[in-house]
């Protein structure tokens, strides 16, 4: 409830959390959430790494959220069919024009290493939403 009190009208929040303490699964729950308001929404989660974005991208395909997740960095072509799309930093550049309700930046701590000169830069055509 808190997220969905707060994150109106643009507001960015921050969560941080430790390895292992659950982030995909609030992530999870976040989309849930609001799919049941908006059905057709799209998300996007972007991670510094394909492994990660591999691995966030089965956890919420499974278990209780069952998602349609697709991977962007990974070779694959872009699905527009996909719910959630789960995106490597180097490669937000993909994402151009697409609308989203809720955009997630995990591991940010590995966002000037991913992306030297800033994700901004590297996403400076980003779509909003």
């Amino acid at each position: 409830d808190f997220f969905f009190a707060h994150a109106i009208d643009g507001v960015r929040l921050r969560f941080q959390l430790a390895c292992g303490a659950g982030k995909t699964f609030i992530y999870g729950m976040l989309i849930k959430r609001d799919l049941a308001i908006d059905p057709n929404g799209k998300y996007v989660i972007f991670v510094p790494f394909r492994d990660l974005a591999r691995q966030t991208a089965e956890e919420l395909r499974s278990g209780p959220f069952d998602l349609n997740v697709a991977v962007v960095g990974d070779g694959d072509s872009l699905d527009d069919s996909a719910t959630v799309l789960v995106c490597v930093y180097a490669s937000a550049g993909l994402l151009d024009g697409l609308k989203v309700r809720l955009k997630i930046m995990d591991e940010a701590h590995h966002l000037e290493q991913a992306c030297p000169g800033g994700f901004a830069e590297k996403n400076s055509r980003g779509r909003q939403g």
